[in-house]
């Protein structure tokens, strides 16, 4: 998750923001009494915009690999992997099987990948929405993997070739059969996702969507690829391992069915975080709110009722206003201290006076960066130095920015600021500065 950006006035995480003020949280920032949706800063009692991300950067997609492959064995998740294992087991004796059984295992991850794209949970739809959310929805699947059922079928062939010719190896023997395996695990992360977005069957078998998939998200493409071959081999390792009986084939299936639901899970991921990308839902579908719309509303009529909130330190404040760049509000802080010189280190009056001569307030910058530069830290010499070239270029006072270049050249000798301040004084122009009277 990103980091948000601070509140200029708490430094707690802004999800609000001022055109005067800058960044805001919740506590400085409540929402108008009216029809429709505004928010009123608190600080200058001014329009305050409630701030909006894409999903993507809130949540990267490779967090989602964990909570997917839990998805098929929590929750109503169980439900979609009992349906898919009934399904498949009856493969283990009758091959022709897979295709009405890997249809209903399909069916079941079809609909998991698309409450996943909604951000619900898996829940079967109600009898009336059936064509609407499962058979369309299969159909669009299963027209998408269709390279993947010629490679099932290959494989097949290949294995009673092997058994006609009274060949006593395995099919995992064969480079061919890896091939395959590899190909499959690249081509159905893919075509799950697009299968989700396809508008009919058959714009969801044209190998185009599919390879549009892979190239405008490479990076999920990859992961969810390396998952499938990750979550191939453990299926395949399964079906090594245990023996040829109704218990071993019911593993297989698990194994299996598992590996088909995670990745269903992963499409819908990838899907609810880029929907705009594919143009699932409503345009600004994949665009979330950093805080809460239905905040609470301003009592305008009784505004002495209303807590205010505490005091927050003046030092606080200005490093969170220097801190976005907001200079105005910097130097509407510090007109609130009585001292400055005497409650701010060097460094930090070093930054007010850099931000008042990036407003034009020079005479603010030269007083706040001669009071920086009264110690003897690096940062003091850099506020003279500073000082020093404003009152040259920017007030035209030459000879006193003489004096100050040659105030840094004798406090902080053999220095940088020093040896800037001495290369300085020898440019002709300060050889001839004379005090005006």
């Amino acid at each position: 998750m990103p980091t948000l950006a601070p509140c200029v006035a708490c430094g707690q995480p802004a999800a609000w923001r001022c055109a005067r003020c800058g960044d805001l949280c919740a506590a400085h920032v409540g929402r108008l009494p009216g029809r429709f949706v505004r928010f009123r800063c608190g600080e200058c009692r001014g329009d305050a915009q409630l701030l909006r991300v894409h999903r993507s950067e809130l949540e990267r997609f490779s967090s989602r690999i964990a909570s997917s492959l839990r998805a098929p064995v929590e929750g109503r998740g169980i439900l979609a992997l009992l349906v898919g294992v009934v399904a498949m087991l009856p493969i283990g004796r009758l091959w022709p099987w897979i295709l009405p059984g890997g249809a209903l295992a399909l069916a079941a991850g079809v609909v998991l990948a698309r409450r996943t794209a909604e951000g619900a949970e898996f829940d079967w739809p109600a009898p009336a929405r059936f064509l609407e959310e499962v058979a369309g929805p299969l159909g669009r699947a299963a027209a998408a993997l269709a390279p993947v059922w010629v490679l099932l079928l290959m494989m097949h062939g290949l294995r009673t070739y092997q058994i006609m010719h009274g060949s006593s190896g395995s099919l995992a023997a064969s480079p061919l059969f890896w091939l395959a395996t590899v190909l499959a695990c690249a081509w159905i992360p893919a075509a799950l996702v697009h299968s989700l977005t396809a508008s009919a069957i058959a714009d969801a078998a044209g190998p185009a969507g599919v390879v549009a998939v892979a190239r405008r998200h490479p990076r999920e493409w990859g992961t969810m690829a390396g998952v499938a071959l990750g979550l191939a081999l453990f299926a395949l390792g399964a079906a090594a391992l245990t023996p040829p009986t109704w218990a071993g084939i019911a593993a297989t299936c698990l194994a299996s069915v598992w590996g088909l639901l995670t990745l269903c899970c992963l499409a819908g991921a990838l899907v609810y975080l880029h929907a705009d990308d594919f143009g699932w839902g409503e345009a600004d579908e994949a665009m979330v709110d950093l805080g809460n719309p239905d905040a609470p509303a301003l009592a305008e009529e009784k505004p002495k009722t209303t807590p205010a909130p505490a005091k927050v330190p003046a030092r606080q404040r200005l490093v969170a206003a220097l801190d976005a760049k907001n200079a105005r509000l910097a130097l509407q802080i510090l007109g609130e201290v009585a001292s400055p010189g005497d409650e701010f280190d060097d460094a930090l009056l070093l930054r007010i006076g850099q931000a008042a001569a990036s407003l034009s307030e020079y005479s603010v910058a030269v007083n706040t960066l001669m009071l920086a530069g009264r110690g003897s830290s690096a940062d003091s010499a850099k506020a003279l130095v500073v000082a020093a070239r404003i009152l040259d270029e920017r007030l035209r006072d030459t000879f006193a920015a003489k004096r100050l270049f040659r105030q840094v050249q004798e406090r902080f000798p053999g220095t940088p600021a020093g040896d800037f301040a001495a290369k300085t004084l020898k440019e002709p122009r300060f050889l001839t500065a004379r005090k005006d009277r």
